[in-house]
């Protein structure tokens, strides 16, 4: 009797401890982790001499890291991407979100250009804009991936590896409607691993409205006075690239609606305490 008294005794200590580790673990959940910095890649449009997407981050307290170049095209950043020289081992592991706004007026999300693997793409400067977005999303997921089995990197032994966000853009305005509608599509093509911040939905004016004192196109006013100022889509002349500097009212339009794109896609709870 006295031994399976002590058994008893045993069993219901090792209840109590077993309840005691549940509640234990219940409480100890995992907080979300809060952010740090995002990477930027893209064209004229968003290149530091801007100043929206720096002015975004700080809004939010987050460091910006601008990679954008004037004049480049997404089978640029895919070919360097390919090559491993698009950012360094410690950015990759640090930043939290990989922004992309490279927003000619071409398709970018064509299906039937497609590979089932990205893998076997030629990829090259003059390879086409679908396959290029194709190639830089799903080579930035796989590299994410990759740092589960990386011992020197902070998501080493997380199942699945760094989580995957990216942020797609609009053009500034929405006069390219070839690229608004397809980055749209790709947007949801890529919807658990990407969010779209819409320019030109929340810009402020749109193309179906001409200036009220110009008749002109209201972007033409916002757009800059030096090179590149207007572009001619389906024999209409639009705004082209936007005045820059931390003193243009449309960068300080872009950088807001910036901050609120990333604001929704992160969650307040994930962004530093300013």
């Amino acid at each position: 009797m006295k031994i399976i008294r002590i058994i008893l005794m045993i069993s219901a200590t090792i209840a109590v401890l077993a309840s005691c580790s549940d509640k234990h673990t219940e409480v100890e959940k995992p907080q979300p982790r809060e952010a740090g910095a995002i990477y930027m890649i893209g064209a004229s449009i968003v290149a530091p001499e801007n100043t929206w997407f720096e002015m975004g981050c700080e809004q939010l307290g987050l460091t910006s890291i601008n990679r954008a170049v004037s004049g480049t095209r997404p089978t640029d950043s895919a070919v360097r991407i390919s090559r491993g020289g698009e950012f360094s081992f410690e950015e990759l592991d640090s930043f939290d979100v990989f922004a992309i706004m490279h927003c000619h007026e071409l398709e970018v999300c064509d299906e039937s250009k497609l590979l089932e693997d990205y893998h076997d793409y030629d990829v090259n400067e003059k390879m086409n804009y679908s396959q290029a977005f194709d190639y830089i999303i799903r080579k930035y997921i796989d590299e994410c991936r990759a740092l589960e089995h990386n011992p020197d990197s902070q998501w080493f032994g997380i199942e699945g590896g760094k989580p995957v966000k990216i942020m797609l853009c609009t053009h500034w305005h929405d006069a390219r409607v070839v690229y608004n509608t397809s980055i749209r599509r790709l947007a949801e093509r890529w919807k658990d691993y990407t969010h779209l911040c819409a320019f030109d939905e929340n810009i402020g004016f749109t193309k179906d409205e001409p200036d009220p004192v110009t008749g002109e196109q209201i972007s033409i006013r916002f757009a800059q006075n030096e090179y590149g100022n207007t572009e001619v889509i389906d024999g209409v002349t639009y705004g082209w690239h936007p005045t820059r500097g931390k003193d243009s009212e449309i960068q300080f339009r872009m950088a807001r609606i910036f901050a609120d794109a990333v604001r929704e896609y992160l969650g307040d709870e994930c962004l530093p305490d300013k």
